[in-house]
This record gives C-alpha cells, structure tokens and sequence, in this order.
C-alpha cells in the first residue's frame, strides 16, 4: 500500500521548542503566540500557529506527524 509521503519542513519547526516552553508556562493563545513568535523573526501565519498548538490542546505532543488510517482509496488499492 502506498503511503504519503514524509512531512516537508516547515517554517514553524525551528520555533517548536519556543512554543512547548510558552504553553508549559501557561501561554495557550494561539494569536499571542504567533505575536512573540513574531518577534523572534516568525515569518508564518497565524493559522499555523493554530493548527500546531490544536494537537496540544487535546493532549498530544507538539510537532509530532500523527499516523492517519488509510482513505478508503487507499485501502481499496
């Protein structure tokens, strides 16, 4: 079965770190955030801030690529 393939890089990756230490201080806007990320040289949108800290607030780790179950095509072939 053919799987996707790896994550490319993202311009968020090298500010991972930055955003586990501000969350384990307590920081959970996604929109302050990005502002300090910003401030640091964060070139990026707000909603890829969103969308990496959305794994945390359920519980997950930061960053990690989760394994998605196969599409119905996918599974078909």
């Amino acid at each position: 079965m053919k799987r996707r393939p790896p994550r490319k890089p993202s311009t968020l990756d090298p500010y991972l770190d930055y955003l586990q230490q501000r969350w384990d201080q307590g920081q959970h806007s996604a929109k302050i955030l990005r502002e300090e990320l910003q401030t640091q040289g964060y070139p990026g949108h707000y909603q890829r801030v969103k969308m990496a800290v959305a794994p945390v607030r359920r519980g997950l780790p930061l960053g990690e690529p989760r394994d998605r179950p196969p599409s119905p095509r996918e599974a078909a072939r």
